[in-house]
């Protein structure tokens, strides 16, 4: 809830925006035409958009209705696909006289089409748009290729003008481009106009804000665009993108810094030189400044790589004097933090213990590292029980360690993935730290360093209180102590979780790499060995839900018979595997099926083999294929097929295991068919539980009847209000995405997940790519940019195909802590404590949360503290 104070000021402040707004228009206006269009969009509120002056009609907005503060006022809200404005007939115009558009936007998707404002006539194709297409200008003129890029998150002032077969464009007050075409561009196109969308069409949908659309019914001058732009920016804006890599290149910097003053001679100069290089390059340039800008920060981030490490090596000589030079150095980390091999020391002090956190039936995770001066040869990890500091009989004695690898990635995940909120960590194309080698021994370099992942289990009868034990570092020249200090909390997590943690695909790519899974019908035993490997390890790190591309090729292969008497019988032989080996290793009714699809697509077979009936014959593509329920023959097919599937699975007591889905992720056909497609299906088997996966806010508010997986990819504020509307009227959501594979991003990108998804209402969270096949023996260093499926995307394990041998990584450790906080969440919920008084502060959405991973961990033990006062209160009451 909005405090009202807070409301109030809001109010006033969009009165005062609407006051300045009406001054500013008049005095524009009072030299210039009259407008044929004016949409302030400082209503903020409502469905409406209202025109100030002209003959245009009054806007409305088509699907999700979203509001977002502006430079003045409000504006409208994009999410790229559901929503726009359609505002009627275009008026009619003096061709003659020409027009100019003038709209203000800050786009921030720089992928695919994304329409400002347009009116084009979508049989003819005649009348004119404006927008960007992947990050280039696009208008009546073709996809400005050459020119800069517009989709960086800062407000500029678009403009076209148009006048015969004449077209101008401008950015922020200035000329980009002016064409001539082959012929006059049609104003009186009989078109709508649309703000946000193509005219008329589901199409070119923009991703992010738009604000003050004005349309002339003339040609205005370069200086009254440019004076227009001037009105509202006053300053140069900054390129996000180069204060991005400033500030990281800052970061390294930072503990040179804070010991400048007694820098040895030539690190102060080269730290001084650095430090005067790097705020002398200009930030807010555009094009070839912008260009060699970006090459300027490149050099400097090389330069102060070098620089750190040698900064690094001086300060570990200063700790070296009270010790063994010949050794290396063993400092104490946090499971958050992302160690380069380069990094030989933390930014702040030294720590020479690690300190872990958790709640009785747990793993908690930490990390340590080891840092080389001088030191060349193997090192190897013993680990010792951590013991009670009150009860010696008392030990946590499930101890692990691995070596932290690092995987290349040649380019950076897209820059709207979660920015500014997750800066990148290093710029591609670089190594970073990811995968956890279960190696017993490895090679330590001078001036480098080896990070070293622990994880602690700790059982549900352990004894709550502090435990402390010592890691060994095992060296050429003898034995380096870190010390462990756990507390361990007396609340315990449930055995079977309640948070939904799965991944989209597992067992069926890894079988394909590995080469024994072409055979039909998944008659290779070598596939149930592989798969039944998978399931514990996804068991290991509490991940109940399960999807895997295998049951979307049953549907395919699945053999439907006319019984003759007027039902069907259906060969489950092979679809029945999957389930009858999720239950040996999970327990029955402990796991969950997302996407399982309805096998409405084989062909039904008569009992002399020959088939009898099928809808689609030779149509291979899926998304092709819309049923059409409406059909007596194909809606009594349905109704045979589901009422067998129901009796069956209630027979195999799976009935609410799966979550059955029509097609994935709808195209706009398939999206409308798809709507008339449930309603039917919840009438034939209303037994089945029913999902679909929305990739848009309206998608979400328009499929009221399923349950949805949501891609967090498409995240913004309107998905987030969505979100939490859906979930608010008892929907049950699962979002999925790829945030928590990103190589190149904080690993806070993943462990935020839990209290995103408990702030949103949702009930689980789905990582898309999860297996990547690793050649450790001919290439241990691939490319995850290559191998996975989108910019700089890690995966959650590493794939031996030659052994089958599945490796961690950072990130799939931290997954399960998102399943741990979340149920710590609702075991805190479940006391009677409001839980987000901690997990707002965690985590408000999934575009605002917590960067900092000391601050993170200073909250969760908070939590954790209150946590085990309500769950000892209520021993008490009982």
């Amino acid at each position: 809830m909005i405090p009202e104070k807070k409301r109030y000021a809001m109010k006033q402040k969009k009165i005062f925006a609407g006051i300045a707004s009406m001054l500013a228009f008049s005095c524009l206006a009072a030299d210039l035409p009259a407008l044929i269009g004016h949409y302030d969009l400082n209503e903020g509120s409502g469905s409406v958009v209202h025109n100030r002056q002209g003959r245009a009609g009054h806007g409305k907005f088509r699907g999700p209705v979203a509001w977002a503060p502006t430079l003045q006022g409000s504006g409208i809200l994009l999410d790229g696909a559901t929503n726009s404005v359609f505002c009627g007939p275009m008026p009619e115009m003096d061709e003659t006289k020409g027009m100019t558009l003038l709209v203000w936007f800050k786009s921030t998707h720089p992928m695919g089409l994304r329409i400002i404002a347009s009116a084009e006539n979508p049989a003819t194709g005649e009348g004119w748009r404006f927008g960007v297409d992947s990050n280039k200008l696009v208008s009546v003129l073709p996809r400005d290729t050459a020119g800069d890029d517009w989709s960086d998150g800062l407000w500029h002032l678009g403009a076209l003008v148009i006048l015969g077969n004449e077209a101008r464009e401008y950015v922020d007050g200035k000329i980009t481009r002016s064409m001539k075409l082959p012929k006059p561009v049609k104003l009186n196109a009989g078109a709508t106009l649309a703000i946000g969308s193509l005219s008329g069409k589901d199409l070119g949908g923009f991703h992010g804000v738009i604000d003050d659309v004005k349309i002339y019914n003339a040609v205005l001058s370069a200086a009254e665009i440019g004076n227009e732009f001037k009105r509202l920016i006053k300053t140069p804006q900054n390129n996000p993108e180069l204060e991005f890599r400033r500030n990281m290149i800052v970061k390294m910097l930072a503990p040179a810094r804070r010991q400048a003053d007694r820098l040895p001679g030539k690190l102060k100069q080269n730290y001084e030189k650095i430090s005067s290089c790097l705020s002398a390059v200009p930030l807010a340039v555009r094009g070839t400044e912008l260009r060699k800008s970006m090459r300027t920060l490149e050099t400097l981030s090389a330069e102060a790589k070098v620089f750190r490490n040698e900064l690094d090596k001086e300060r570990l000589r200063r700790i070296n004097r009270s010790a063994d030079a010949r050794q290396p150095l063993v400092w104490g980390a946090t499971a958050l933090d992302n160690i380069f091999n380069d990094q030989l020391l933390p930014d702040g002090d030294v720590s020479g213990k690690i300190r872990l956190d958790a709640c009785r039936n747990e793993y908690e995770p930490g990390q340590f590292v080891i840092s080389s001066l001088e030191y060349r040869g193997p090192v190897r990890i013993k680990l010792n029980p951590l013991v009670h500091e009150s009860d010696p009989a008392a030990r946590l004695t499930e101890l692990s360690s691995y070596f932290v690898k690092e995987i290349y990635a040649s380019q950076n995940t897209a820059r709207f993935y979660r920015n500014p909120k997750s800066p990148l960590l290093r710029m591609a194309p670089a190594t970073f730290p990811d995968l956890l080698s279960p190696d017993e021994k490895t090679m330590l370099e001078p001036g480098k360093s080896q990070p070293v992942w622990l994880t602690v289990r700790i059982p549900a009868d352990a004894k709550a209180g502090i435990y402390r034990g010592k890691v060994e570092v095992q060296t050429m020249f003898g034995t380096l102590p870190l010390e462990v200090e756990m507390r361990v909390y007396n609340a315990v997590l449930p055995e079977v979780p309640v948070f939904r943690l799965g991944s989209w695909g597992s067992a069926q790519p890894l079988a394909n790499l590995a080469g024994f899974t072409r055979l039909p019908d998944f008659k290779d035993p070598r596939y149930w060995e592989l798969f039944e490997k998978i399931l514990h390890n996804m068991k290991e790190h509490r991940a109940y839900n399960f999807g895997d591309p295998s049951l979307w090729e049953i549907r395919n292969r699945i053999r439907i018979v006319d019984d003759g008497k007027g039902g069907v019988e259906i060969d489950y032989s092979t679809f029945d595997r999957f389930p009858e080996l999720l239950d040996k290793v999970y327990g029955k009714g402990n796991w969950r099926v997302m996407s399982a699809d309805i096998p409405l697509d084989a062909p039904l077979y008569g009992r002399d083999g020959k088939v009898r009936y099928d809808p689609y014959g030779k149509t291979a593509d899926l998304r092709k294929r819309y049923w059409n329920l409406d059909d007596p023959e194909f809606h009594a097919f349905a109704v045979k097929v589901l009422r067998n599937l129901v009796s069956h699975l209630k027979e195999k007591g799976w009935i609410g295991q799966f979550q059955f889905i029509y097609r994935d992720e709808p195209d706009p056909v398939m999206f409308a068919n798809g709507k008339e497609v449930y309603k039917h299906l919840r009438k034939i088997a209303p037994e089945l539980i029913y999902m679909n996966t929305l990739t848009h806010t309206g998608l979400i508010e328009q499929y009221p009847d399923v349950e949805i997986a949501v891609p967090g990819w498409t995240a913004n504020e309107g998905m987030d209000a969505a979100i939490r509307k859906a979930t608010a009227q008892g929907r049950r959501v699962i979002i999925y995405n790829n945030f928590s594979s990103y190589l190149d991003r904080s690993l806070l990108c993943t462990r935020t997940m839990g209290a995103i998804c408990y702030n949103l209402g949702c009930e689980g969270f789905n990582q898309w790519s999860w297996a990547w096949a690793w050649d450790k023996k001919s290439n241990p260093y691939q490319d995850s940019f290559v191998d996975g499926y989108g910019p700089g995307e890690g995966f959650q394990i590493y794939f031996d195909p030659d052994t089958t041998e599945i490796i961690s990584s950072m990130r799939w450790e931290q997954s399960r802590e998102i399943a741990e906080d979340f149920d710590a969440f609702k075991l805190y919920e479940k006391l009677g404590g409001d839980a987000r008084r901690y997990t707002e502060r965690l985590a408000g959405d999934m575009v605002n949360f917590e960067t900092d991973p000391r601050r993170f961990l200073e909250i969760r033990r908070e939590f954790l503290a209150e946590l085990e006062k309500r769950a000892a209160a209520q021993r008490i009451a009982k």
